[in-house]
């Protein structure tokens, strides 16, 4: 049984279909505020299923193909400075 078996057989005991199914709706989930993500990481920890994950909150279509920019920009990363 390979790991796309399990994940299939795992969530389909929590009601997604699949897990093709499952990853698309949690890939869909609006975490774009801290409330919004505290929601998702709730329904993680206590809930799984695929009737809570649908109460969350969804991306706009506009978001999932252009999604904003993040608040605040990742700092570049610095080169090494070898003697």
């Amino acid at each position: 049984m390979g790991l796309s078996d399990q994940l299939d057989d795992t969530v389909k005991k929590l009601g997604f279909e699949s897990g093709a199914e499952f990853c698309r709706l949690v890939a869909s989930v609006d975490m774009s505020a801290p409330e919004k993500l505290q929601a998702f990481r709730r329904w993680q920890v206590t809930d799984g299923t695929k009737e809570g994950l649908l109460k969350l909150p969804v991306k706009q279509p506009d978001e999932v193909i252009n999604p904003p920019e993040p608040a605040v920009k990742p700092t570049p990363k610095r080169k090494k400075v070898t003697k």
